[in-house]
């Protein structure tokens, strides 16, 4: 989710051969220059058939019920305009077992111009906790620029 373009799928494809992808993203541009992308370029020409482009919402991922293992937000959590709902969807199209794996910067972390839309990392845990969601791992990723992400790793066992 937030997939923006097509930079991290190009890794994850060279990776994985065996793995299929869903793009989901809300913004109609980059929605369009990923469904060129995904039509021209020779990586995304030859895997066809593990890669889509999904629209999403701003509160529903789009995505099919109980059909993931694991769901990836780069860097858009903050962009959600109901959390709770969202998470609800995303609850619904992970498997039982899935996991939920969030890159995300956060006001508390951020230093010079950043995203108005960040939250605190108090909140974010407290949200993603209070929907179900279990945490297995945190980890700080130091930017060289002076950004620093943070990476988190969920688990949902379901209801």
């Amino acid at each position: 989710m937030g997939a923006y373009d097509t930079d991290f799928l190009r890794q994850l494809l060279t990776r994985n051969h065996r793995l299929y992808y869903y793009l989901n993203e809300i913004d109609e541009v980059a929605l369009e220059q990923m469904a060129i992308e995904t039509t021209l370029d020779p990586l995304f020409y030859t895997n066809h058939h593990r890669v889509s482009v999904v629209r999403g919402g701003v509160s529903t991922t789009g995505l099919l019920p109980n059909t993931f293992d694991k769901i990836i937000i780069r860097n858009a959590f903050h962009h959600f305009e109901n959390a709770p709902s969202m998470l609800v969807t995303i609850q619904t199209s992970l498997k039982a077992g899935g996991e939920l794996l969030i890159k995300e910067a956060f006001k508390d972390q951020c230093v010079g111009d950043c995203c108005t839309e960040l939250i605190s990392t108090n909140k974010f845990k407290q949200v993603l906790q209070e929907a179900g969601f279990e945490l297995l791992r945190e980890q700080v990723l130091i930017d060289p620029n002076g950004f620093n992400w943070s990476f988190f790793r969920y688990s949902y066992q379901g209801s």
